[in-house]
């Protein structure tokens, strides 16, 4: 609060209540009517004149006593207010003393706080800038009438209405004003209290009552109030449907006598619910009386107090679909958990939240150890990565993936499943769960690894039997072969000797250029006729195989020595790129130099003129890739093995001709060139060494042979000694 103001009526007003202080006035009244007489220069004759100077006299003395009577008076003045301010400050509720006119003498600190205001800003200014417009306006007029008819129904009397915060904020307000007469002035107090929190609540409680029963009216749920003799106060329209009945109908019921609460024990429920003054509730299956469909009802029965008179408050919810759903579900829940197939139902996560007893029984884990773990705790890692990649890009599609896995037990045996995995969605289509319906495939697996097992071996065994009757009829055929030209070539042979010998003569008896030009060209005839007995002789003849521990690049040097005339003579260039610690091979060195010179030559033949033949030896693991490319099945993969490839820049063969390749007397050269005995005497020898030869269009141009070759026993012998012991 601010110093507290003093007027002049105040003070008289206090001072006439103390006998000194009424003295004071009385002379301090006289001595101002005589000071009013010298100043206006009057004459007041007799006895009169003399009472008023002796009565001046006596004023005067009192004023120079002043001091001592009214600094007491004010002092005590001033003790008062500040005890009676104190007690107005600490009441609750906002304090406001107005004048007649409406203009603010005094407020205490709550209404300082109401109304965000301090004294300075409000004692001397109009109580109208606590009034919110358009009343505002108007208040001069309502004061007007309040001093006119003297406003005694406002006095007493509490009043609500809205008041507005010196920020502008308006907020509703409960006042009891009071008047009081000082010094003949009316002073009117108003106590003022902030019912907005008040008022909040009370607005709530009259929504949340319209609310509820808006809620009861359109709410599915059915609702009847009884009272406790049984007879019903009110209804709504669900429990009206629910009971196959009319509103009405409900109301002139007594729920003791209703036949249909009786046989389906809700008549128990109602009188348990009262006699316990407990709520009470069950699933109920119900017939209505009148041509009712059974249902069944979720039932709640609550007692309550009105009026002094104890209710009963009845819920009824119709469940009957959510019944017929429970039964479903424990159907499906039952046959689910009896499936002879394992299943699993996991979360968008991959984390297991269901496992049925079968897939326990397959998987030898507990329940517990599977819950919140991921199916990975059965995977082993046979299954490739692409099937899971292609499951999840399946299933995460909302497409069914269907497949088969090798899992792993807890006990760590392997087994197959055939599983089929989907994506379960709720109502709007979202994908929340995944289930996996597996079924144990090990025992059909075994059967069918044994039967293609079976016929695997049948199969090589029919091959094998096809490679004899193939080998027994080449060994037929080349024996009849050999013998015809081992036959040709004795008596070809006797007669070009003769001839050569004849030429010889002729030779020395007729030296003339010409003539000797015609017999070297005789004699050429003669070698080439020799060189192709030569070849029958070397295709019939049964020279003894003699192998032993061969250094391949020896060999083929040999080879490329002795043809390097026909390769000088044709302009080719040999490139040779080897390794130079090859492991040696179990072979017979001069058998095999007679394969490499027929391939070779055929290279240089097929050629021609100016071209380039490679010849590439490396040390190769065999892959299943090779295993298939060759005919002869002779190395398991994985195995290695010495490879030697001949590859020349000619002009290759057709597609028609490779089958015939290796047949004895076929030949892609020009007549008088070849016999066409040199491949298929080439693969007999390297069949002789259990190897494999295979002649193919090279990829870059021309014509690739391909031989491989088995190490010598001792180099793997020694290869398995120098690793255990290191």
């Amino acid at each position: 609060m601010t110093r507290p103001r003093y007027s002049i009526s105040a003070l008289t007003t206090h001072a006439l209540q103390r006998p000194f202080a009424k003295f004071g006035v009385m002379l301090g009244a006289i001595f101002l009517v005589e000071l009013t007489v010298h100043s206006l220069q009057l004459e007041i004759p007799g006895w009169g004149g003399a009472l008023l100077d002796a009565a001046a006299l006596t004023a005067l003395a009192s004023i120079i006593m002043w001091p001592l009577i009214v600094k007491p008076l004010r002092v005590a003045l001033k003790a008062e207010q500040a005890r009676a301010q104190m007690i107005l400050d600490t009441a609750s509720d906002a304090i406001i003393t107005i004048d007649d006119h409406g203009i603010i003498q005094a407020q205490n600190r709550a209404a300082r706080i109401m109304f965000r205001v301090s004294d300075q800003d409000a004692i001397g200014r109009s109580v109208s800038m606590y009034v919110p417009s358009p009343f505002r306006e108007r208040h001069d007029q309502y004061l007007e009438t309040y001093r006119q008819t003297g406003g005694k129904h406002v006095i007493g009397t509490t009043w609500q209405f809205d008041a507005v915060r010196i920020d502008g904020e308006v907020f509703p307000i409960e006042l009891t004003m009071s008047e009081a007469w000082v010094g003949g002035r009316r002073f009117t107090t108003g106590i003022a209290r902030d019912i907005t929190e008040r008022k909040r609540a009370e607005q709530r409680a009259s929504d949340a009552l319209n609310y509820n029963r808006l809620l009861l009216e359109v709410s599915p749920i059915g609702a009847i109030v009884y009272k406790a003799t049984g007879a019903t106060v009110s209804a709504n329209e669900a429990a009206a449907r629910m009971t196959n009945a009319t509103v009405e109908e409900l109301k002139a019921q007594n729920f003791r006598e209703i036949e249909s609460w009786k046989k389906s024990g809700m008549l128990n429920l109602a009188e348990h619910a009262l006699a316990s003054n407990g709520v009470v509730e069950k699933d109920i299956f119900f017939t209505p009386t009148t041509f009712g469909k059974n249902c069944w009802l979720s039932t709640r029965f609550a007692p309550f107090a009105h009026n002094s008179e104890q209710h009963l408050l009845g819920l009824f919810v119709d469940i009957t679909e959510r019944k017929r759903t429970e039964e479903r579900l424990q159907k499906l829940s039952r046959a689910v958990e009896q499936s002879p197939a394992a299943t699993v139902i996991t979360d968008t996560h991959g984390q297991i939240e269901y496992v049925n007893p079968k897939f326990l029984e397959v998987t030898g884990y507990t329940r517990e150890e599977l819950i919140g773990k991921t199916p990975a705790i059965i995977k082993s890692d046979l299954t490739p990565r692409h099937v899971f990649e292609d499951l999840w890009r399946t299933i995460l599609s909302g497409r069914e993936w269907r497949g088969e896995m090798q899992n792993r037990r807890k006990n760590g045996e392997l087994y197959w499943e055939h599983e089929i995995i989907s994506s379960v969605k709720n109502e709007r289509g979202e994908i929340v769960n995944y289930i996996a319906v597996k079924e144990d495939i090990t025992e059909h697996k075994r059967a069918e690894e044994a039967l293609q097992q079976k016929h695997a071996r049948l199969l090589q065994t029919e091959r094998e039997l096809l490679s004899a009757h193939e080998s027994l009829a080449d060994a037929d055929r080349l024996e009849s072969v050999g013998r015809l030209a081992a036959g040709v070539a004795h008596e070809v042979k006797n007669p070009l000797t003769i001839i050569r010998l004849g030429v010889d003569y002729l030779s020395k008896q007729f030296s003339q250029e010409g003539n000797e030009e015609v017999l070297n060209d005789v004699r050429g005839a003669i070698d080439r006729a020799e060189h192709v007995i030569g070849d029958l002789l070397d295709f019939s003849k049964q020279k003894p195989f003699t192998p032993h521990p061969t250094d391949i690049n020896q060999v083929i040097d040999k080879a490329i020595h002795l043809i390097k005339h026909e390769i000088k003579r044709r302009n080719l260039e040999i490139v040779r790129s080897r390794n130079d610690l090859m492991p040696p091979i179990h072979a017979d060195p001069d058998r095999l130099v007679q394969v490499f010179v027929n391939l070779i030559s055929n290279a240089a033949q097929a050629i021609g003129q100016d071209g380039r033949i490679d010849v590439v030896t490396r040390l190769i693991n065999v892959s299943e890739r090779d295993v298939a490319r060759f005919e002869e099945n002779v190395f398991r993969p994985g195995e290695q093995v010495v490879a030697v490839e001949v590859i020349d820049n000619g002009p290759g063969f057709s597609a028609e001709h490779e089958k015939k390749l290796f047949e004895p007397f076929f030949t892609t050269k020009p007549v008088g060139e070849g016999t066409g005995l040199g491949l298929a005497v080439s693969r007999n020898i390297v069949i002789m060494h259990k190897g494999s030869i295979r002649i193919s269009n090279h990829s870059g141009g021309g014509a690739s042979a391909l031989l491989m070759f088995r190490l010598a026993r001792e180099h793997l012998t020694n290869e398995k000694t120098n690793t255990c012991s290191g």
